[in-house]
């Protein structure tokens, strides 16, 4: 019971300090996270998190628009578009793109 404490207490730890390592998520987490970044306002965050879920799902519309919506905070408006006409080839029905 003591070592199960121990270890809890201390993955409370390293996970208050950030040091557990991430990755090897699957593109519906990169994709949530990019949203979260999104509306926060952190639009390179989102940016990066978009571009990976559809680099490991490359037929995830969704993601493609976020990356479009992504870009379009950035200003980056051939990107946007390049990421919209992506979201409207994978799921033609997209309405938002």
């Amino acid at each position: 019971m003591r070592r199960l404490f121990v270890m809890l207490l201390m993955s409370l730890v390293l996970v208050g300090c950030g040091t557990i390592p991430q990755g090897g998520g699957t593109a519906t987490d990169y994709y949530n996270q990019g949203r979260a970044a999104y509306d926060v306002g952190d639009y390179n965050g989102a940016v990066r998190n978009f571009q990976e879920a559809v680099r490991l799902d490359p037929r995830f519309g969704e993601a493609f628009y976020g990356l479009g919506k992504a870009y379009e905070g950035l200003n980056m408006q051939s990107q946007a578009l390049d990421a919209y006409l992506s979201a409207i080839r994978v799921q033609p029905s997209h309405g938002g793109a």
